[in-house]
């Protein structure tokens, strides 16, 4: 699928709305119900949204052609596989440019997502001492490593380090939009591979405290266990010569 300077956002909007309601009666028949109706209309919002932003982001950055959607990747860190799958591979004037769909409606810039600044005197003492990363004399902690591992899985010997960005489809048009991660470097790729090496080392060696005490209870399936704090509920000392089993 190329996008250039002939494309017309009517057009575009057809077609989408036109596979996307396919796929709808395709899944759910015709005769949907009131909740199946409500999401429908949230997902035509969406795309006409999307092809809004498309249509002025050529207009702005140029044109360009879809290579890839929902592209599986593998790669090998640490001995461990580590699998993903990018929502979308771009050609634009000869780079590359990896693109992760989102649906907030109070979307971050991919900056926002991956990397948080550190304001504590002392740094959390959950983090391997490779999430850290030093960024034009401010220090950082990594909360995700999404695009940098897409970039890692992507790119080849010596060829121009593809771009990043976010396309965020949010509930309306003002917040919805292509979002790049233009001061992206490779002092980042390096750091976020460090963060991941060492953490999957952790994991592999059965490191696993101290905890993280600001960790969502969503995210943790054992919290109702520990009401007070894990660290508060269980002597580390008294698991730490215990192994994983090689086999």
């Amino acid at each position: 699928l190329t996008f250039d300077h002939r494309t017309k956002q009517e057009d575009l909007v057809k077609k989408l709305h036109k596979l996307a309601e396919a796929e709808i009666t395709h899944k759910y028949g015709t005769n949907l119900s009131f909740a199946l109706r409500l999401q429908q209309e949230a997902l035509m919002s969406r795309l006409l949204a999307f092809c809004d932003r498309q249509v002025a982001d050529v207009r702005e950055n140029g044109g360009l052609k879809i290579m890839q959607t929902e592209a599986p990747f593998e790669m090998q860190i640490e001995g461990i596989t580590v699998r993903g799958v990018i929502d979308r591979i771009d050609e634009r004037n000869g780079r590359i440019e990896l693109i992760d769909y989102k649906t907030a409606d109070s979307p971050k810039t991919p900056q926002q997502a991956h990397l948080a600044a550190v304001a504590r005197k002392v740094p959390p003492a959950h983090l391997p001492k490779a999430a850290f990363f030093e960024h034009n004399h401010k220090t950082y902690r990594w909360t995700d490593l999404q695009l940098p591992l897409y970039l890692t899985s992507t790119q080849t010997g010596n060829s121009e380090r593809p771009k990043l960005a976010y396309f965020n489809l949010a509930k309306t048009l003002d917040k919805s939009g292509w979002c790049g991660w233009d001061d992206f470097t490779d002092s980042h790729r390096e750091s976020a591979l460090a963060c991941a090496a060492e953490t999957i080392q952790k994991i592999k060696d059965g490191v696993f405290w101290p905890p993280n005490p600001d960790v969502r209870e969503s995210y943790d399936e054992f919290a109702n266990y520990f009401p007070d704090g894990i660290d508060k509920s269980v002597d580390a000392e008294a698991f730490k010569n215990y192994t994983f089993a090689t086999e």
